[in-house]
């Protein structure tokens, strides 16, 4: 949001030396709030992206990342009526054989030295869930700066503006819960210690 006002206040400051009304910058006026859904997408799919990384192994991860391309192109059918074309669906198909070849090697194949098998297949499928709301993320904010002409810049400044406010928020809750190693290092097992980030807290003062 800081760079789009530093541009915008940059557009401005040389339409006021041409003087020219129809080219006067304005923001764009239209309900906030609708990327309000696209910020807790990317919230919810960025954790859950987290716990999946947690449980399988890191090279697993970032291949089944490309579960993005199915998800995204499949929602956008359903939300904004897009149409794909026959050489798309056929690199996507490519995309799906390739995200079974992984699961199932990592299955078979894996290493199971640090994570169990079991642990390994849920890890995997939550990538891919991951991906879901990742890819509901996009297609919303395509729909929304679509219909209400908003510049990309700005919408995703909002989003980071209700990201940040709602992961505030959850730091309470979160310091409260109390999760298995795998997920935390701290030695009260909370799934985040925010105190330990406050500049005024000493090592060991807050346990």
């Amino acid at each position: 949001m800081g760079a789009y006002m530093i541009q915008f206040g940059y557009r401005h400051y040389r339409w006021s030396k041409q003087k020219n009304p129809e080219e006067e910058p304005k923001l764009p006026r239209f309900n906030p709030f609708v990327f309000l859904p696209p910020a807790i997408c990317d919230i919810i799919g960025t954790s859950v992206m987290y716990i999946g990384l947690n449980l399988t192994t890191a090279s697993s991860y970032q291949m089944l990342r490309g579960a993005l391309i199915v998800c995204t192109g499949l929602l956008s059918i359903f939300m904004v009526g897009a149409k794909i074309p026959g050489f798309k669906w056929m690199g996507m198909l490519l995309v799906v054989l390739g995200l079974v070849v992984v699961g199932v090697t990592d299955i078979l194949c894996g290493d199971h030295i640090e994570h169990s098998k079991q642990d390994i297949i849920v890890g995997d499928v939550l990538c891919v869930v991951a991906q879901v709301f990742v890819a509901l993320q996009l297609v919303l904010e395509q729909k929304y700066m679509a219909k209400y002409d908003v510049e990309p810049l700005f919408a995703v400044g909002l989003e980071g503006i209700y990201g940040l406010v709602l992961l505030i928020i959850a730091l309470v809750p979160l310091y409260y819960i109390h999760v298995p190693p795998v997920f935390s290092t701290n030695p009260q097992g909370r799934l985040e210690k925010h105190r330990d980030h406050l500049p005024i807290s000493g090592p060991g003062k807050y346990s």
